[in-house]
């Protein structure tokens, strides 16, 4: 009886074990997800940056010497979201990071 116990004890073990692993890989899979989900935003903000560019440059090209400081306006807010976009995405990456820190410490 007493060898039943001890089976029926490390058999409860093992499935605690799994448990545990099962609910780590679905934490990880969010985690991947909303990375994901983070990723495709920030290439479809650069996406509309760059298309921004290309519009600007074809303007620029088809366009008369009488708008260039048009142009060059165009451009410095061209510059501008892209620096704020870089800012924003290094600020999204420390956040995250310390949030899984966070996560790990508190687990």
């Amino acid at each position: 009886m007493s060898k039943k116990k001890d089976l029926i004890a490390f058999i409860r073990g093992e499935i605690e074990n799994l448990e545990q692993d099962l609910a780590l890989e679905a934490n990880t899979r969010l985690q991947l997800h909303a990375m994901n989900e983070q990723l495709l935003g920030a290439l479809r903000e650069m996406e509309q940056m760059a298309d921004g560019v290309s519009t600007t440059i074809a303007e620029a090209h088809g366009g008369r010497r009488t708008s260039l400081k048009a142009l060059v306006e165009k451009l410095k807010v061209l510059v501008r979201n892209w620096r704020l976009f870089k800012q924003n995405q290094r600020a999204a990456i420390v956040q995250d990071l310390l949030d899984r820190h966070d996560d790990e410490t508190s687990s």
